[in-house]
């Protein structure tokens, strides 16, 4: 996709001014900043599945957002929110708002996605599979029983026991916003723009420093939607490298891979990463990574 190279001279000020209102405007329940606010935040991942399956002992090790998972027809899916805890149990947390649709199978393919992308199975040792949980948060209540978490295992319909294959799915329903528990609290900050009248500190202080730290800034215009990059570029907003903008887009993008490489970002997330920041397709991402490393 090509972007029409727009000049902001005079403007660039006032452009960033406008994304800046715009950012502080956003939620949790907003996948691009949601995307920013959680990457490389184990703190508030940790926190999140600790109130929402009731668990104080739960450690988070390692987490990653805007994870791209592909299976073998090349069907591929962007994972919101991917985490692993000290037990070797795999999470993905998935926004989900009404326009994005509320199939119950979308929640069976991501469960899928987390066993056929995990690289601890080897041949037919299927007890290595790690247990998978797939945690809906949606702004309505998906299942209809006007309950605020719904959990979903198998069961076994002859004894009435859980199946237990460890692949576990979980709704939130964010309509219930109870500020007498911990869950409705919660859910109170996914949909609340304002850090300083937010529950939870260690969300508060998180949000507070995306919206308001300039260091913070370029992070979360990396997770921008394509909607919201063309339509800043149009208005001639200044977003993505002022560099690539003012100089052309083929030299931000020279400016961008340089920069990643000399902060040592591996080769697959600078190509995920030029995707979304220049609206690249994966062939043209991987072509200009190759051009540029060299």
């Amino acid at each position: 996709m090509n972007h029409k190279k727009t000049s902001h001279k005079g403007s660039s000020k006032m452009s960033h001014d406008e994304l800046r209102k715009k950012i502080s405007t956003k939620t949790l329940m907003d996948d691009g900043f949601m995307s920013a606010f959680f990457n490389d935040f184990p703190e508030g991942v940790e926190l999140v599945l600790q109130i929402i399956l009731e668990r104080k002992d739960l450690e988070i090790l390692k987490v990653e957002t805007q994870m791209t998972m592909s299976n073998l027809y090349g069907r591929d899916i962007r994972i919101d929110v991917f985490a692993k805890d000290d037990k070797g149990v795999f999470y993905n947390i998935e926004i989900q708002n009404a326009s994005k649709g509320s199939g119950f199978k979308r929640a069976r393919y991501h469960s899928s996605m987390l066993d056929s992308n995990n690289p601890g199975v080897i041949g037919e040792d299927f007890e290595n599979l790690p247990k998978t949980i797939v945690i809906f948060i949606c702004d309505g209540d998906i299942i209809g029983a006007n309950k605020p978490l719904y959990r979903i295992n198998r069961v076994i319909r002859e004894t009435g026991e859980v199946f237990e294959d460890g692949a576990d799915i979980v709704y939130v329903n964010g309509k219930i916003k109870d500020a007498d528990t911990r869950l409705g609290r919660l859910m109170q900050d996914f949909f609340n723009p304002d850090p300083d009248t937010m529950n939870y500190d260690v969300l508060a202080k998180r949000s507070r420093i995306l919206k308001t730290d300039e260091e913070a800034f370029d992070m979360v215009r990396e997770f921008l939607t394509e909607e919201e990059w063309n339509a800043a570029v149009s208005q001639g907003t200044d977003i993505g490298l002022t560099k690539g903008l003012e100089q052309g887009l083929e030299q931000g993008i020279q400016a961008f891979v340089l920069d990643n490489l000399e902060e040592k970002v591996p080769e697959e997330r600078i190509i995920d990463k030029l995707k979304r920041r220049f609206s690249l397709t994966e062939d043209e991402a991987q072509r200009k990574y190759l051009i540029y490393a060299k």
